[in-house]
């Protein structure tokens, strides 16, 4: 398994060719948008969340990382949160669970005004960093753990 300084470098040497291919596309809004939704996703919401709580995923969690032992304790190591696609998704929807109350508690307060295409890009951007762990898990499983 490549060590998690190894996911993390990767992921910042990929998002610098990405944003500049999204600042020619997009709104400076929606690249601000990726770009928190990218580092938040590489920094934060790591397939290795199904670790135990002595896993460098779960220690910048602080004292919330106690909110992810029941998924660390239900998920397999490199099992479904290793999906390119239910992976994800599971994290989210975990993640979710704890956020909608205080989402719908604070709503009226944040008057976010977000567009579908905006919804797409943040979700891109959490979802692009979880794919790269991915990928980088199964080529160092190829190479006999090479990396």
């Amino acid at each position: 398994m490549p060590r998690d300084e190894v996911h993390a470098i990767v992921g910042v040497v990929v998002l610098i060719p990405v944003l500049y291919l999204a600042w020619e596309r997009l709104s400076s809004s929606d690249v601000l948008l990726f770009t928190l939704a990218y580092l938040f996703s590489l920094l934060w919401l790591s397939p290795d969340l199904d670790l135990d709580r002595g896993s460098r995923s779960m220690r910048r969690w602080g004292i919330l990382a106690a909110i992810w032992i029941p998924y660390a304790k239900l998920m397999r190591h490199r099992g479904l949160s290793h999906s390119l696609v239910a992976g994800f998704v599971s994290r989210l929807a975990y993640l979710g669970v704890f956020l909608l109350p205080i989402i719908l508690l604070t709503e009226h307060r944040l008057n976010l005004n977000l567009t579908t295409a905006s919804v797409g890009v943040f979700i891109l951007g959490m979802w692009v960093p979880h794919a790269l762990h991915v990928l980088l898990d199964r080529l160092d499983e190829a190479l006999g753990g090479r990396l």
